[in-house]
């Protein structure tokens, strides 16, 4: 099998959509000798900021010497991003390989009566495939739908986190927060400690509720571990945080407020990891937090205009987007460029994200999930809002108007709405 035919095989299995259980995961590990038990995990489900503590996490725990595993989800550009050993992400061959190995199981298995696995979970029996064989120790595993039934579940952790739980996904997940947070629970096992990110009150309620029905030794802010925003600039993000057995000044190349909640919740992983025995000393956890990076999220790139990519995609990140822009633009109100995927409350996000940009190029993403919003309600409902807007019918289109008004008004460049608008603008940028 070729790169590109692993590709097309990939996105064949999309077809089959989002499936709860774990069945069919279950089964492919079995049948390629169950790899996830070669090796440790720190298992990170939420709503918001999941793939953020996971690339710091895993940052420190490589700093530590230790051989990492990385698996996050979406990918920006390539598929292969979502699969990483010690920051090097699969090769195209090695995708290759193991998206055709992994086939070869499908259709034996499909063939004698399985249901048809779903697309994210032949990616989750391929990242533990690769995991094993590179001799990974600890994989760091992105959740990558709500927690119970998600294919990565079929692990028992070292520890658990859970970042901040909002409103997404919610025609799959419930209604209420403590409906969302149940469901993030489910990676929570017996007697394995975890950590929580700052939440609000209902969703935390679920979350002590269900650490103590299963055990858990459960650390949150104020409990566990305490923090302190120190600095939130362009450059980076800086945090005071006092643990167990880690405290100091820490920094993080990742920008906003909410960056060191997530910070603190991998800091507070790797405190919990340090108490359970792993080699990680306070020297580890400065260099590793500094030198983790996470594109499109907040990622400023180019210099005429400044460009700012950031992956918010539901109304909780769109408020964390805009409570930075505020923190750090000065008063500053960038134009910007905006698509939304056909299921995101993109009414919710712009009303939060209004007061802090100039104008909209409103357009649709070329890949989703769930097709994309149409542009002409999106510009109709920024101008409600008393923003200048326009649709523009492609991505590169409304980019190149973009880049052409924030430069003729001297202000920066916004890329906002949705991950697949990100990685599809974001590669534009960088062959430019």
């Amino acid at each position: 099998m070729t790169y590109e035919q692993a590709l097309g095989y990939l996105s064949s299995m999309q077809r089959f959509g989002i499936k709860p259980g774990l069945s069919r995961v279950g089964a492919l590990a079995l049948e390629l000798g169950n790899p996830q038990e070669r090796m440790k995990h720190l298992h990170i489900a939420g709503t918001n900021g999941k793939g953020s503590v996971a690339a710091m996490a895993e940052s420190v725990l490589r700093q530590a010497g230790i051989i990492t595993g990385l698996f996050t989800s979406p990918h920006l550009a390539g598929y292969e991003e979502r699969i990483k050993v010690c920051g090097k992400q699969v090769g195209r061959e090695e995708l290759a390989a193991l998206a055709g190995k992994v086939k070869g199981i499908v259709d034996w298995l499909v063939g004698g009566g399985l249901e048809p696995p779903t697309e994210f979970e032949i990616c989750t029996a391929m990242c533990f495939e690769h995991f094993s064989a590179s001799g990974v120790e600890l994989a760091v595993m992105e959740v990558g739908l709500g927690g119970r039934y998600d294919s990565t579940n079929i692990i028992t952790p070292e520890a658990s986190v859970i970042t901040h739980v909002s409103y997404d996904h919610m025609e799959k997940l419930g209604k209420s927060l403590s409906q969302i947070a149940f469901d993030k629970c489910g990676i929570l096992k017996k007697g394995v400690p975890a950590v929580s990110a700052r939440q609000e009150d209902e969703a935390m309620a679920m979350i002590e509720r269900e650490a103590a029905a299963k055990g858990v030794r459960l650390s949150y802010p104020g409990r566990g571990y305490c923090y302190k925003t120190v600095k939130v600039a362009l450059t980076g993000t800086e945090l005071e945080y006092y643990g167990t057995n880690l405290e100091g000044t820490f920094r993080t190349r990742l920008v906003g407020v909410h960056q060191a909640d997530n910070a603190a919740a991998a800091l507070a992983a790797v405190d919990v990891m340090m108490g359970l025995g792993w080699d990680i000393t306070r020297d580890d956890a400065k260099q590793g937090l500094a030198q983790a990076v996470h594109p499109g999220r907040f990622e400023v790139v180019g210099t005429d205009p400044v460009v700012i990519l950031d992956g918010a995609h539901n109304a909780d990140g769109a408020a964390a987007l805009a409570a930075t822009l505020g923190r750090v633009m000065g008063g500053t109100k960038p134009v910007a460029v905006v698509g939304f995927s056909a299921d995101k409350d993109y009414k919710g996000m712009l009303g939060h994200l209004a007061p802090r940009i100039s104008s909209v190029f409103a357009t649709a993403p070329s890949h989703t999930r769930s097709g994309a919003r149409d542009s002409e309600a999106v510009a109709e409902e920024a101008r409600t809002l008393g923003l200048d807007s326009a649709a523009v019918s492609s991505p590169e289109e409304a980019l190149s108007e973009g880049l052409a008004k924030a430069r003729g008004k001297g202000l920066p460049l916004l890329i906002c709405g949705s991950l697949y608008l990100v990685g599809e603008l974001r590669s534009r940028l960088m062959e430019d």
